[in-house]
């Protein structure tokens, strides 16, 4: 039996009490930092976390140690998230995974480590989960850590699995350059038209480009468009905010909600 969205969309099957709705088809709902209401941000566990809450995208930050080693971490310290302090970048690989990720955020993840890029990759492979790779445009990335770190992708069996996300269009150039084929996404805050063309700047003749904003507005949804550019928006954690958001949007990123759900459940009662 065919399961449809609001639209009349075929997004699942099912029968009797047991579906499966893909709600991903209707908008797809991206886990900010993991499952990060509940487990630690950029651990393993939260994006272990963030599939069993039936996410099938998940965002992720990436930063290097002073060994070259790329791991998950938003902020350039590892002071708010560890019972350690001082920079990552400063820090050799040994040294930082010698510190307590998990339980600053509940005594359940005590003892949880830093994760490498790869182990995080390995993890996405092997439980189903497309990973946002976020390159932060506060590091200061070289070229060839940019290729290593598509190369990475590659090595994991990832190629055409990973979406490519920053607000620097320098580093997206640095992966379109190296892979034709790869969906990034240019990271803004407010939307100008010159952001729609820095954006169409990074397509090739064979990817997807799309803007990923926190201006959740119709005048947002026009110009992209206009641009003939997906819209993403970032980060959204209010049913409301995702019933009330323009309709042009195709992906939301969330600390605790999947879009699609929100939309499928609201316009079936």
């Amino acid at each position: 039996m065919a399961i449809y969205d609001y639209q009349g969309n075929v997004i699942g099957s099912g029968g009797g009490t047991a579906q499966t709705i893909n709600y991903d088809m209707i908008v797809k709902g991206v886990a900010h930092r993991g499952f990060s209401t509940v487990a630690p941000e950029n651990t393993l566990p939260a994006y272990k976390l963030a599939k069993q809450n039936g996410f099938n995208y998940v965002e992720c930050d990436v930063s290097f140690t002073s060994d070259g080693i790329p791991m998950l971490l938003h902020d350039a310290t590892i002071d708010r998230t560890s019972n350690g302090s001082g920079t990552l970048s400063q820090m050799t690989y040994e040294q930082v995974r010698q510190y307590d990720f998990g339980s600053w955020k509940n005594s359940e993840y005590a003892g949880t480590v830093i994760p490498t890029l790869e182990e995080f990759l390995a993890l996405c492979r092997n439980i189903g989960l497309h990973p946002y790779i976020e390159l932060k445009q506060n590091d200061s990335y070289t070229e060839a850590q940019v290729q290593g770190i598509v190369d990475m992708v590659k090595a994991c069996g990832m190629k055409g699995n990973v979406s490519y996300i920053s607000f620097s269009s320098a580093y997206l150039t640095y992966v379109k350059n190296y892979d034709a084929d790869a969906r990034l996404g240019f990271v803004v805050s407010g939307l100008s038209s010159g952001n729609i063309t820095t954006a169409q700047g990074l397509k090739t003749t064979s990817n997807e480009v799309f803007i990923d904003t926190s201006a959740v507005t119709d005048a947002a949804a026009t110009l992209c468009n206009d641009g003939n550019l997906p819209m993403e928006v970032w980060t959204v954690d209010s049913s409301a905010a995702i019933l009330s958001a323009p309709p042009y949007i195709t992906g939301v990123t969330s600390n605790n909600l999947i879009a699609g759900k929100v939309l499928y459940e609201a316009n079936i009662s």
